[in-house]
């Protein structure tokens, strides 16, 4: 064999063993590349999973607004009497017809001075016309209508005397002195400062502005929940619901707010103990669906824009998710109703659902 030969058959073992090596390295490669995709294709996502069960769902618009007496009404004094006293207390409670305060009116001390002149001067003027009649001068007829004219003025002067030591300032309703801002010795001089309010406690009422769309959905006479919030003695805060009923609506929208005057009434035996003015939450039940499929809210994600939820399922490798396309009905805020795409009793992912596609591999955990 010559050298020029030897060296092409060299050439040629060479090159056929670096074609081997670089078969083996791609398959190496792709050895690793398997083993890889199957480490990801068998990571188990850790998942919390919720049932979809039948509900009844409501869907309520929650507002607020402040707790007003049944019915309040305010009587003020009138001008220019002073207070002499005052009969009641703030928080006391008053029938219809009782005195809530005793005034004197300057107008009518004044008046009562008056009345006291004009039946001077009526009594001396009858005593001339007696002193006349008796010589015949006028008719008697004449001295009996003077004399029944002072009669007259004199109840008027009574009336003014009554008026001037002690004229009451009367409550209208029953109910409970709410505000009073009188005392004894002012005096009234036309200033709105001046008032007693009488609250007739035998219910609540509640105003609100409900927006067209709501306000639409609702009746007279229909059972709303207020929510008042309270702390007990031990520090911690409750919450107290008292059944109320749409008591008026109305006909006509506020052009400036595009709101409608719905006003709802607390009453009855159960009605609770609470302050005037308490601010409290009022939840209107709008719509409704009963014995429904629903799930939790949590359990929803979209996907351009449309709603996917995942079911756990068995697999032979142990259990996966698979994503579902649902429909969706009505929501109260906790839970979803679901027209279609689960089934009764189907285990739902509620949390973790984030890093999961169709067919990842799961484990049931409780977060």
């Amino acid at each position: 064999m010559t050298a020029k030969h030897f060296d092409k058959v060299s050439y040629l073992a060479l090159k056929i063993s670096n074609q081997v090596s670089k078969i083996s390295n791609n398959q190496k490669e792709n050895d690793i590349k398997d083993e890889l995709e199957e480490e990801v294709d068998e990571k188990t996502i850790p998942v919390s999973v919720t049932t979809v069960e039948t509900r009844n769902i409501q869907k309520v618009f929650v507002t607020y607004s402040n707790l007003n007496a049944w019915k309040e009404v305010k009587v003020a004094p009138e001008n220019n009497s002073t207070v002499k006293s005052v009969n009641v207390q703030l928080g006391e409670k008053v029938v219809k017809g009782q005195i809530i305060a005793e005034l004197g009116s300057e107008v009518a001390n004044l008046k009562k001075e008056l009345k006291k002149l004009e039946s001077e001067l009526q009594e001396k003027e009858f005593k001339s016309l007696m002193a006349l009649a008796k010589k015949n001068f006028i008719a008697k007829h004449e001295v009996y209508m003077k004399k029944m004219e002072i009669k007259a003025n004199k109840l008027r002067e009574d009336i003014s005397e009554l008026e001037s030591n002690s004229e009451h300032l009367i409550s209208p309703i029953d109910g409970v002195i709410s505000e009073l801002t009188i005392k004894e010795g002012d005096y009234i001089d036309g200033n709105a400062k001046y008032f007693v309010k009488v609250s007739d406690m035998q219910g609540y009422k509640i105003e609100l502005h409900l927006p067209r769309v709501i306000a639409g959905q609702i009746t007279i006479g229909e059972e709303v929940e207020v929510i008042k919030q309270e702390m007990d003695s031990e520090g911690e805060v409750k919450q107290l619901m008292v059944q109320g009923k749409v008591m008026a609506i109305s006909p006509q929208i506020d052009p400036k707010t595009g709101t409608v005057f719905t006003e709802i009434a607390i009453t009855g035996d159960d009605k609770p103990n609470w302050l005037i003015g308490s601010y409290v939450k009022v939840s209107i039940t709008t719509d409704f669906s009963d014995d429904v499929l629903a799930i939790r809210n949590e359990s929803i994600i979209y996907e351009k824009q449309k709603p996917v939820i995942y079911r756990v399922i068995a697999s032979e490798k142990g259990e996966k998710a698979e994503k579902l396309n649902i429909e969706l009905g009505l929501s109260d805020g906790r839970y979803t109703e679901i027209i279609s795409g689960a089934d009764d009793g189907d285990d739902i992912v509620v949390e973790g659902q984030g890093g999961l596609q169709n067919s990842s591999k799961v484990e049931i955990v409780n977060f």
